[in-house]
């Protein structure tokens, strides 16, 4: 797995994007691994009260996944 930064076009322009790319199309989608990139970049970007609310938007999300996944 990789990180990328990647421009994306727009008709107002481009702007970047945050990728997690990987090669392997064998390989499960790697779900813990995004979430922490996802985590970091709000850490990075967003305020202390806004992070944790999406924390626990994204816990709550990541609940209601598991009922529905059979293990």
């Amino acid at each position: 797995m990789d990180v990328q930064i990647t421009w994306e076009d727009h008709e107002l322009g481009s702007y970047p994007v945050i990728s997690v790319v990987w090669d392997d199309y064998l390989t499960d989608y790697p779900g813990e691994y995004i979430a922490k990139c996802i985590e970091a970049f709000e850490r990075f970007d967003l305020p202390e009260e806004i992070h944790k609310r999406y924390r626990e938007l994204f816990d709550l999300q990541a609940k209601i996944q598991k009922l529905f996944d059979p293990d």
